[in-house]
């Protein structure tokens, strides 16, 4: 039963089939991958729906078959291989532990050998696992045993470890590590995800380099725009509301078929508490959503080297761009040397706020986009209204 306190447009987490659209053949490349014992890497631009992918894998693999074990573990707040350990060990916990109230039990019983520490989170009394850091042989031993735990169980383990890149920042040789265990496990299929590209794809691609061919690859793509409008229209009526479906395509082209960005504003058209939605309450809503970031739009300004925020500027007013050195380009905007657009895009795409949305047909140049709509769509409406 919907709650009437709960949208149709989740935005942050999985709430089932019924909240997900499209990603089938996907999800089923996933499962065939997973079922046969291969490893997969997924690349997405972040808050593309890669997560949502892996738990609606997840949760099929489940309603088909029920002696299979999962665990989803993000690591993108791991500083090292020991909170890697710590995350890992209590993301094993709970897919071992039958609730959430017998992740102590689980935990005494299967990994007693690693002294863990179980304390609970003050705010929300979920139990958190940790383990506590000693030697390097004693984090990689750990790890092994974690490995070697999981692997032992009778039924198939499949582990997905998002935004992996992040071991590329660990202090230790984690790719190597990591692989010398996980190549011995027999049992677990490994999804690795990750949204830095740049970085996720070297550590898989590179001959030189531990993971090398060892995965299958899958590159995440927009959901494709007529389906997607299809699930809007069919979640509003949910609600018994409606929207016209060129209000729909209005939403999708404006946010670029970006799922994160569909479904924010979908979720605030959905708590207007309207039964009709029209093209005037789409422009309100997207409106406010653009003032919404004066803030930190103002502060990321002031924080990037003039060149840099230059040319972010201009590939938002363009919306997308590949001939980012030619002469018109930098003409147009008024930008520095080709040399320093260069080493400007470079270092936006270091720190994510532009990435490579694919490939033009015609000259063959990566094209690139901005990585957050609205802060795209912000730099669009200070031009038109103040010309900044």
């Amino acid at each position: 039963m919907l709650d009437d306190k709960d949208s149709v447009f989740p935005i942050n987490r999985y709430l089932g089939p019924d909240f997900f659209c499209d990603r089938e053949d996907e999800s089923n490349k996933l499962i065939e991958a997973l079922k046969n014992g291969r490893n997969t890497v997924l690349m997405a631009p972040r808050r593309f729906g890669k997560t949502g992918l892996i738990h609606h894998t997840f949760h099929r693999i489940k309603a088909k078959r029920k002696n299979v074990i999962t665990v989803f573990l993000d690591i993108y707040s791991a500083k090292d291989l020991s909170d890697f350990n710590s995350q890992f060990l209590s993301a094993v916990s709970e897919a071992l532990a039958s609730d959430s109230t017998k992740i102590w039990e689980t935990v005494s019983t299967f990994f007693k050998s690693l002294r863990p520490i179980v304390s609970f989170d003050p705010f929300t009394g979920v139990p958190e696992v940790s383990l506590s850091a000693e030697t390097p042989q004693k984090v990689e031993k750990d790890l092994g045993e974690i490995l070697r735990i999981l692997d032992a169980q009778k039924k198939p383990v499949y582990v997905a470890i998002d935004e992996f890149q992040q071991i590329e920042s660990f202090p230790e040789n984690a790719d190597a590590i990591l692989r010398t265990h996980i190549q011995q496990c027999k049992n677990i299929s490994f999804i690795f995800s990750g949204s830095q590209k740049h970085l996720l794809l070297p550590i898989f691609a590179d001959a030189k380099r531990p993971f090398y061919a060892s995965t299958d690859f899958l590159h995440l793509q927009k959901i494709d725009k007529d389906q997607y409008a299809t699930y809007i229209q069919n979640q509003f009526a949910k609600r018994k509301k409606s929207i016209e479906e060129e209000d729909v395509n209005y939403i999708l082209d404006w946010c670029r078929v970006h799922t994160y960005y569909v479904q924010v504003i979908c979720n605030k058209l959905d708590s207007m508490g309207v039964k009709k939605i029209n093209h005037q309450h789409v422009i309100d809503v997207m409106t406010g959503t653009i003032k919404e970031q004066d803030a930190v739009m103002s502060s990321i300004k002031a924080m990037l080297p003039v060149n840099q925020w230059e040319l972010f500027r201009a590939i938002c007013i363009e919306d997308e761009i590949s001939s980012y050195t030619s002469k018109d380009f930098i003409q147009k905007h008024r930008l520095a040397s080709s040399a320093a657009v260069v080493q400007s895009m470079k270092a936006l795409e270091e720190k994510e706020m532009i990435y490579i949305s694919g490939i033009d047909t015609k000259t063959e140049r990566a094209i690139y986009e901005a990585y957050n709509v609205f802060f795209a769509k912000w730099v669009k409406h200070r031009k038109a209204v103040s010309g900044i």
